[in-house]
């Protein structure tokens, strides 16, 4: 997918679907002060891999 896109893929947790709907609910609760704070928390919370080209073959 790096060749294809020209750049890197970034890889998040297996629960992303369950963790995106969550956020939703806590930014309409105004636990978050907007999607930016939002993805801050996910990326100190998580293993985020980046896959640069040539890591991946198909």
């Amino acid at each position: 997918m790096c060749v294809t896109l020209g750049g890197a893929v970034y890889a998040g947790p297996g629960e992303a679907t369950a963790i995106g709907n969550l956020l939703v609910q806590m930014i309409y609760n105004q636990e978050f002060e907007g999607l930016k704070k939002a993805r801050e928390c996910v990326r100190e919370s998580f293993d985020i891999r980046k896959y640069e080209q040539g890591e991946l073959s198909c």
